[in-house]
Parts: structure tokens; sequence; C-alpha cells
């Protein structure tokens, strides 16, 4: 397997509050906090396959913490004709990912008097 796209993209700022939302701040200020979608894309060489894994987490400093609300995404879709191809319908699935949680996010709980969406 060949990694073809490993992105993490910063959407929002946490507020104090956010921890009233199930996730856990691990002893953290909550303020410090920021919101991240991250997708990674392999390429199968066997299979001509592409797998791409989604998730949403919080970040502080070291400390990592996944976003309680945002369940992490597993699509496996055939490869394009040639890797640039693949690697732009990839950064198309990262960025409608991001869109939408962005939207989850300010729908959510975790509103603007929270969450501070980018």
């Amino acid at each position: 397997m060949k990694t073809i796209f490993d992105c993490e993209t910063e959407i929002a700022n946490l507020e104090a509050g956010w921890e009233q939302n199930g996730a856990e701040a691990n002893g953290s200020h909550p303020s410090g906090w920021k919101v991240f979608v991250h997708t990674l894309a392999v390429l199968t060489k066997s299979r001509g396959m592409l797998k791409i894994e989604q998730r949403c987490f919080f970040r502080a400093g070291n400390e990592v913490s996944d976003h309680p609300a945002v369940k992490p995404d597993l699509l496996l879709e055939p490869a394009l004709e040639t890797e640039e191809e693949s690697l732009s319908l990839v950064r198309g699935i990262h960025s409608r990912f991001a869109e939408r949680v962005r939207q989850q996010i300010s729908d959510s709980a975790c509103g603007p008097d929270i969450c501070a969406v980018s």
C-alpha cells in the first residue's frame, strides 16, 4: 500500500463550555483546544483501490481527543487512471468532509458561543 494523501485541517477553535458536549478535556484548559479533520488515503497496488480514512478530533498541544459527535468514516473507492486523478478525488472528499463537519459543529450544541468555526 502507498500513502497518497495524509492531511489534517483545522476547522474550529473551542471556547469554555465545549466539554459539556461529551468530550474529555483530560485536565487541559478548554479554550486551548482546536477542532481538526484528518483524511488518510492509501492506494492498494494489487487491487487498484483507494482506502480513505477520515476522522475529526480535538487537539491542545500534544493532547488529542476524538470528537464524540463525529463518527470516523472509512471509504473504499476504485483508484482512477492515474495517481494524480486519484489524489484530486481524495482532495475533494477531504474538502467535503471538512465542510460537513463544520456544518455539523455549527448546527450542534457546540454552536457559535462555544466554537469559533474557521
